[in-house]
């Protein structure tokens, strides 16, 4: 049985485990800084690092709370960058950023997507897009829904992965953290990549095809 076919017959049962977890605001949207369109509406990709996805998440742990970046590529589903911090410094998603665009494998016309939070719109996060040629796209203000690849990649490394649970330490965090994107890149298939990992979408880079949403139009 699959994953989607256990999680359906558990939800019909009432065996589901509702969370019931306090929430930790990771985005500051309410500041003076320059904001951007949204360029993905309607938005056909066609090929990887076509456009980066940008988030950041919370994890819990005895000393306190910790802060992840992720960026991925929303083609693959790749993670292409991440950084673990004790605070939510700027750098944060700076240097996950770097190590991103660092490891891009083709040339070509990059557009970064992400919330309209102030890490993203601080000057040296938007100067770092733009000297690298890189078109800036952000989802409305309140709108977690405009940017859901990163939100899906979040909840898998969280979900799945085993990072939603409380960690002793904060080297505990990072060893976890290592293993959690190992595993997504290289391990968990994806359906939107035709039953592809991530790593193996990147490197094939185009025509995959979707069997989520084919899979969807054989119930309509």
């Amino acid at each position: 049985m699959g994953r989607d076919r256990l999680f359906k017959l558990l939800g019909e049962e009432n065996l589901l485990v509702k969370r019931k977890r306090r929430h930790i605001v990771t985005s500051d949207s309410d500041h003076s800084l320059t904001v951007y369109d949204n360029l993905l509406k309607a938005y056909e990709m066609s090929h990887a690092e076509e456009i980066f996805v940008s988030d950041v998440t919370y994890l819990r742990t005895e000393e306190g709370f910790c802060y992840l970046a992720i960026v991925a590529d929303a083609y693959s589903k790749k993670i292409m960058g991440k950084f673990l911090s004790r605070d939510m410094q700027k750098t944060l998603v700076l240097k996950a950023l770097v190590e991103a665009l660092r490891n891009r494998q083709y040339n070509g016309r990059l557009i970064h997507h992400s919330d309209q939070g102030s890490v993203y719109c601080s000057k040296s996060y938007i100067n770092a897009l733009k000297i690298t040629n890189t078109l800036i796209s952000m989802s409305g203000k309140g709108r977690a829904w405009e940017n859901p690849y990163a939100e899906r990649i979040i909840g898998i490394l969280k979900g799945e992965l085993g990072l939603d649970q409380k960690f002793e330490t904060y080297n505990d965090v990072y060893e976890a953290v290592e293993i959690a994107v190992l595993k997504y890149n290289t391990i968990r298939p994806h359906l939107s990549c035709g039953y592809l990992t991530p790593q193996q979408a990147h490197e094939k880079g185009k025509d995959l095809i979707n069997c989520w949403k084919k899979k969807n139009s054989k119930k309509v």
